[in-house]
């Protein structure tokens, strides 16, 4: 990797954060596992060969890319698979160069607070030590001294556990892996409806997009959200497919797994359910979507009961913001 003038005699090695070539070529070969015949040695040599092209033009750095793309393809890949995954990766390279170790904004405070509290204490409530103790805006009381976020737990358990392995750098670093994740997920999604081409163009436009860049550097819950229901609405697709129960319980834990990350994308739920009466007969085989889903989210009511004193109570409920949805709300404020 290259090194500044600056931190070769300061011994800062922080820009190394993506560079485990080794790791970077298992993950590629994991990414691919079942897709490719390529197995983890090439990708590590992959990765060496782009790092070593994009160093000879640091600003660009998309010819190592490039050249990635036509390897896979030479290697066997199939041309759009192997631009999903170099434009998957890309991502993630292009987040770590503007990567840095903090946050920004109230709603990553809500999240990653909490992430600390999992990790280092097991909880998820705050505990105020003194009377003008910083507390973040989305920490709402509960009873006298203790803090609640109003957002859910699912997002800070990732952050938490990545935490436990690598501290706060690891546990920022999980908004861009899932990014870059996702990417790929929406080129494999819109490959059942299109064919290799116009899919990667699917995954380039979310890749390329400002604000899922923006999101993905920060600790909040959309790209998380993102993640989640894209990979459950693949899954529940090829759970159609052949009602195989193992990919219903997959395809149910992962779209589970979305309001425990964000209460509004919940609504979601609604189409999917519909879909699922609609698509699969007997209704009755449905169970296993059902069985994956209600795990993540039982488990989100049980946490609510205890918190908020309901399983049906959010966050929230302690703001009233839940009256904005409501008909009452809609008719006072029409505007004709």
């Amino acid at each position: 990797k290259q090194k500044t003038a600056y931190e070769i005699p300061k011994r800062d090695w922080s820009s190394d954060v993506c560079s485990s070539d080794p790791l970077c070529g298992l993950a590629w070969a994991r990414l691919l596992d079942g897709l490719s015949p390529v197995r983890t040695g090439p990708f590590v040599v992959l990765r060496y060969v782009r790092e070593g092209i994009n160093v000879l033009l640091p600003v660009a750095s998309i010819g190592g890319d490039v050249l990635g793309g036509r390897l896979l393809t030479f290697w066997g890949v199939a041309g759009g698979l192997a631009a999903a995954g170099v434009l998957a990766v890309a991502l993630f390279a292009w987040l770590c160069v503007n990567f840095a170790p903090a946050t920004m904004g109230p709603d990553s405070n809500g999240y990653l607070v909490q992430a600390r509290l999992i990790a280092t204490q097991g909880k998820t409530h705050l505990t105020t030590e003194s009377p003008v103790q910083f507390v973040g805006m989305h920490w709402l009381e509960t009873t006298d001294g203790v803090f609640r976020s109003r957002y859910p737990a699912g997002l800070p358990l990732l952050f938490a556990a990545a935490w436990k392995v690598g501290g706060v750098r690891a546990a920022l670093l999980v908004n861009p892996l899932l990014a870059s994740a996702t990417v790929f997920l929406i080129f494999l999604l819109a490959r059942r409806f299109a064919s290799g081409w116009p899919a990667v163009l699917a995954a380039a436009v979310f890749a390329c997009n400002s604000t899922v860049q923006q999101h993905a550097l920060d600790s909040d819950a959309h790209i998380a959200a993102a993640f989640f229901l894209t990979a459950g609405v693949l899954a529940l697709l090829r759970f159609a497919d052949d009602l195989a129960p193992a990919r219903g319980l997959l395809a149910g834990f992962l779209l589970g797994m979305v309001p425990t990350v964000r209460y509004p994308e919940a609504l979601a739920g609604v189409a999917i359910g519909a879909w699922l009466l609609w698509q699969v007969r007997p209704v009755a085989r449905v169970w296993p979507a059902v069985v994956g889903a209600a795990v993540p989210v039982g488990a989100l009511m049980l946490h609510n009961a205890a918190a908020y004193g309901a399983f049906w109570r959010t966050g929230y409920a302690l703001t009233n913001e839940q009256t904005g949805f409501g008909l009452n709300y809609f008719v006072a404020h029409w505007q004709s």
